[in-house]
């Protein structure tokens, strides 16, 4: 596999976000989100690897995927759109889980927004496959590191990483590519907004003459108009068709 491919990115993530994750294969896009930081993230371009790797005490590689796109969220839609692609079960859950890296706690009422780093095609190790950080990794990154994946005296851990990662072998003499969309394959499916998993039909009771509606939806990158709000965010996934049934 060839191409133009030579930025990676580790990112540094919760424990119980990788458990939760890994032991739902099914979810293959998730949302790696950033609790508090609300710059734009401009470490890797479309299709570029992002690894995971989790705080100390454990500071370990525990899987990885493919950078898909940056967007910034209240944290009550960016659960409505990807559940529990967020790595939790409920917005609760999500909400608790912000908090504890946050300055301080989320206000009853209070909807922060988010960083949500969109990553496709994930992989998480098993045990037998987790790696240590990369070298030059301190223990002090809270956030993430880049790195030049093709040259410079990682190439080789790198290799091996992005070899488990998209599970293909990689040839280390030319920069690496992974083909496909930016977020979500091009395919007519009916399901929730932003769900990968568990599709299902969304009743819309505002529609014309007060019937039901059944909402189709297109992957693809689009934008989205937020109900009740003359407001446009950049949501990357969906495209919705309304039919009266």
């Amino acid at each position: 596999m060839h191409n133009d491919v030579v930025q990676g990115y580790v990112g540094v993530t919760d424990q119980r976000w990788y458990e939760f994750l890994a032991a739902r294969p099914g979810i293959t896009e998730v949302n790696f989100w950033r609790p508090k930081d609300q710059r734009n993230f401009r470490a890797l371009s479309g299709g570029e690897p992002f690894f995971f790797k989790t705080h100390s005490p454990q500071n370990r590689i525990v899987g990885g995927g493919i950078f898909a796109a940056f967007e910034l969220l209240p944290v009550s839609m960016a659960w409505d759109i990807y559940r529990e692609a967020n790595g939790v079960s409920t917005l609760e859950e999500m909400r608790a889980l912000i908090t504890r890296y946050r300055d301080e706690p989320i206000r009853p009422g209070e909807d922060p927004v988010i960083g949500c780093i969109l990553v496709r095609d994930v992989t998480f190790f098993s045990e037998p496959d987790i790696m240590v950080p990369p070298p030059g990794f301190a223990s002090s990154i809270m956030q993430g590191k880049g790195y030049e994946l093709a040259s410079g005296p990682d190439v080789s851990y790198f290799t091996e990483l992005l070899a488990r990662v998209l599970r293909v072998e990689v040839d280390d003499s030319e920069p690496w590519h992974r083909p496909g969309p930016l977020f979500g394959d091009p395919r007519l499916i009916r399901q929730r907004l932003g769900r990968e998993t568990r599709p299902q039909s969304v009743p819309d009771r505002h529609g014309p003459r007060g019937l039901a509606q059944q909402h189709m939806v297109v992957r693809g990158p689009q934008r989205r108009r937020v109900p009740d709000r003359n407001l446009l965010l950049p949501v990357t996934e969906l495209r919705v068709i309304v039919l009266d049934l």
